[in-house]
């Protein structure tokens, strides 16, 4: 009987023992998961950073790789005393396009440029407020179109706004509403309704003939590559 409880005793301890050993191997494992997880954590939250800094770095500071559209915008063709000021909004880092109105709306003047899938690159100033309220047509007297580039080759071409002599044909500049995008009439939408589209007309820019003329011009829709606002600002001297 002694033999027998000697043996249950010496099974217990053994049972006992294996069942301390797999508890410490469990412990273990799951500390060495924990490790795992933070280190991976730790490295995912560092990309994140990252990459948040270097899109604010790519929108604020302008580092060499990234070439802004605006640099090829001339100088003369803004508003008198006017100048280039702060860039508002750019699609490839800002990258929503539904609250765009919130990047430039009561900003007053502000320029917008446009480089399309084609490698067109045109725009719109207004020398008003974008203001998102409303539901209107719009006339800045003040207001242009350009063209840049026309099937990315270059072609200079500013398009004012067309001042009617005929009251009673006063066309519009604008349209603003935050619910349809931003508009130019007879120029070109962006982000209506998920649509982008140009359509420079006679009937309100001048030079709109010598823009097909001269580059072969054509309208209809088109897919963004990529789109900046910049606030215009006034020089100081």
């Amino acid at each position: 009987m002694e033999q027998v409880e000697d043996d249950r005793h010496s099974i217990r301890l053994q049972v006992q023992q294996k069942m301390q050993d797999l508890f410490k191997n469990h412990r273990d494992e799951q500390q060495k998961m924990q490790d795992l997880f933070k280190n991976h954590r730790d490295g995912l939250l560092n990309r994140v950073q990252a990459l948040i800094t270097q899109c604010f770095d790519s929108r604020h500071n302008k580092p060499n790789s990234i070439k802004l559209l605006g640099e090829q915008m001339p100088v003369s063709w803004l508003p008198k005393g006017g100048k280039i000021g702060r860039l508002l909004y750019r699609m490839t880092t800002d990258l929503s396009t539904h609250q765009i109105h919130g990047y430039c709306s009561n900003k007053g003047s502000t320029l917008i440029i446009v480089k399309d899938k084609k490698g067109n690159v045109f725009g719109g100033c207004l020398g008003v407020d974008w203001t998102g309220k409303g539901d209107r047509w719009k006339r800045d007297p003040s207001a242009f179109l350009f063209v840049l580039k026309c099937n990315a080759k270059q072609c200079a071409i500013k398009l004012p706004f067309r001042r009617e002599s005929d009251k009673s044909k006063r066309s519009f500049s604008h349209y603003d509403r935050k619910k349809f995008g931003l508009i130019f009439h007879k120029g070109f939408e962006i982000f209506r309704e998920g649509c982008c589209r140009k359509d420079f007309g006679s009937s309100v820019w001048d030079a709109v003939p010598e823009l097909v003329n001269k580059t072969g011009w054509k309208n209809g829709e088109f897919t963004p590559d990529e789109v900046e606002i910049y606030q215009i600002i006034k020089n100081v001297y």
